[in-house]
């Protein structure tokens, strides 16, 4: 009776821990397509006006949602157009001009131009890199992209990186069951073995 009822709760805890990650993805997918559907975005992407608005409207999203390492629009040529980041101390700020980067030779960028416009799809979880670099330490990440138009044809992407650290962190907290995350190919992910 014991083992049936473990077997029984086992389930739910798996079902909770389902409908946890479609949450994840939906809001992801509400919060780009609300940046996307913006007066002061689309202005923006329609004559590259109201720069300073949606710079101020990336801040704002970010320092509501602690769980974003950074938000970006990258052009259609790769470049970094507006960035604004979170570091490991929680600070937000807004990226400078000079130190925006080209990301045209990244998976994320590259793949984008071949999706449907205008729907969101995500990354594997990884390691986030700067400069060519993995970050050390090591910070898990998701990445959620909406590639966009302008006139039906690609015109960027509108990007959000997740620190996934507390989010995995969150996820295994249980006290009766041991779990393990593991992607399609059967890698293992995340163990309750460290």
């Amino acid at each position: 009776q014991n083992k049936k009822i473990a077997l029984e709760n086992s389930l739910n805890v798996a079902k909770q821990r389902e409908a946890t990650v479609l949450d994840f993805f939906k809001n992801s997918n509400l919060l780009l397509h609300s940046i996307n559907k913006s007066n002061s975005f689309n202005a923006y992407n329609n004559s590259i006006k109201n720069l300073g608005l949606v710079e101020n409207l990336f801040l704002t999203l970010v320092n509501t949602q602690p769980h974003i390492m950074q938000l970006r629009y990258i052009d259609v040529n790769g470049y970094e157009k507006i960035r604004v980041d979170r570091t490991k101390e929680k600070i937000v700020h807004l990226i400078k001009k000079n130190k925006l980067q080209n990301k045209s030779t990244r998976y994320y960028f590259k793949d984008s131009i071949k999706k449907p416009l205008n729907q969101v799809w995500f990354s594997d979880l990884d390691l986030n890199i700067e400069n060519g670099k993995v970050e050390v330490p090591y910070i898990p990440t998701v990445r959620a992209m909406l590639p966009i138009e302008k006139d039906g044809v690609f015109n960027g992407i509108i990007i959000v990186n997740y620190f996934m650290g507390d989010f995995l962190n969150d996820f295994f907290k249980n006290s009766i069951y041991e779990m393990v995350l593991l992607n399609s190919n059967g890698d293992i992910l995340k163990h309750f073995k460290p």
